[in-house]
C-alpha cells in the first residue's frame, strides 16, 4: 500500500535525476599562481627581520570566511601592538571579488574606533598600482592614538586586505610595503 502511493514520487525523483535537472557545483578555475607567494614575510616588513615574529601564514591568519582560497599572517615587533595583517582572498571570479570588496572597503574604513574620518596621505596617494579598485587611508585609533593605515585592493579575483600599525614606523615604511603587495599581485596576474 505504502509502495503504490510512494511509487509516482519515486519515478519523479528519477526522471529529475535522469533529466539532468539537478544542481552541478564545478570546480573552481585554477588559480594563476600559488597563494602563499602573494603574502608579504618578515623580510620584507622594515627593518631588521629578526626583529619581527608572526605566524605561519595560513586560512587562519585570513579570518573572512570569503572565497574558494583564502591566507593570512599576522606580524609582530616589540612596541608594535598589532603590528602587521596582511590577508588575500581568491573569488570564484571577479563578480564575486567585486562583491566582496564593496563590503570589506566599507567595513575596513568605519570610523567608530578611531578620531577622524580616514585620510589618504600624500605618500600613499603618490603610489601607483594595478589594482582594478583600492582604498588607502589613514586614521588615529581613540584610545592608544596610534597611527593605523590600511590598503584594501581588488585585483581581479583577488582581494587583498593590509593592516599596519606605526607604533615607531613611519609613514614611508609603509610605501614599499604597498608597493610590493601590488608587485607581487601583478607578476601573478601577468598573462603567461
Amino acid at each position: 500500500m505504502i509502495i503504490h502511493r510512494l511509487f509516482p514520487l519515486i519515478m519523479l525523483v528519477l526522471m529529475v535525476y535522469l533529466s539532468g535537472c539537478y544542481v552541478r557545483f564545478d570546480p573552481p578555475p585554477e588559480a594563476p599562481c600559488p597563494i602563499e607567494g602573494l603574502l608579504l614575510s618578515s623580510e620584507d616588513l622594515p627593518g631588521n627581520s629578526s626583529d619581527w615574529f608572526g605566524e605561519t601564514p595560513s586560512i587562519s591568519g585570513a579570518p573572512l570566511t570569503i572565497g574558494v582560497e583564502r591566507i593570512g599572517a599576522v606580524y609582530a615587533a616589540p612596541g608594535l601592538f598589532d603590528g602587521v595583517h596582511h590577508q588575500i582572498y581568491r573569488m570564484v571570479d571577479e563578480e564575486a571579488a567585486l562583491k566582496a570588496y564593496q563590503d570589506v572597503e566599507e567595513r575596513d574604513f568605519l570610523t567608530e574606533d578611531y578620531l577622524e574620518e580616514w585620510v589618504l596621505v600624500l605618500e600613499l596617494a603618490r603610489i601607483k598600482t594595478a589594482a582594478n579598485d583600492q582604498r588607502m587611508g589613514c586614521n588615529l585609533l581613540k584610545y592608544t592614538k596610534a597611527e593605523d593605515c590600511r590598503l584594501v585592493a581588488l585585483y581581479r579575483s583577488y582581494l587583498v586586505r593590509f593592516n599596519i600599525r606605526l607604533y615607531g614606523l613611519q609613514i614611508n615604511d609603509v610605501v614599499p610595503l604597498i608597493e610590493e603587495i601590488d608587485s607581487r599581485m601583478t607578476e601573478c596576474l601577468a598573462p603567461k
